[in-house]
């Protein structure tokens, strides 16, 4: 199954849709409190946090403006924070200008990187471009 751009783009634009719902809720449940429950797997199971772990509280921290505070907490949450103001509106763009640049940028990282991931899995597999 090829996944088509207009298909592509439903689905990133429900998966910004539900992230925004996801802010949306521990922004009003003040999740910031030290004593919150934990969802990640990783962090449960082996009490390691995963790189995301703080993530959601970080980008609570960037839209109540403290800066200094999100970034310790996780930097990650600025990048996260970015790709979740651009992503909507190049999707957007793209389909009302009928293009396919934002389509074309996840194809291209997605080929450029593949052998490299594919040999996370099989040492063997690296394939040089």
């Amino acid at each position: 199954m090829l996944l088509s751009r207009n298909r592509l783009y439903l689905i990133l634009l429900i998966t910004s849709l539900a992230g925004y719902i996801w802010l949306y809720y521990n922004f009003t449940s003040n999740i910031c409190k030290k004593d919150s429950y934990v969802f990640c797997i990783m962090k449960r199971l082996t009490g390691i946090p995963c790189p995301s772990c703080g993530s959601t509280r970080s980008i609570i921290l960037l839209i109540k403006g403290n800066f200094a505070e999100a970034f310790k907490l996780n930097p990650l949450g600025y990048i996260i924070a970015l790709i979740m103001l651009i992503m909507p509106l190049w999707i957007i763009r793209d389909l009302i200008m009928r293009k396919n640049s934002f389509f074309l940028l996840i194809i291209v990282t997605i080929s450029h990187n593949l052998p490299n991931l594919l040999s996370l899995f099989h040492p063997n597999m690296l394939i040089l471009f």
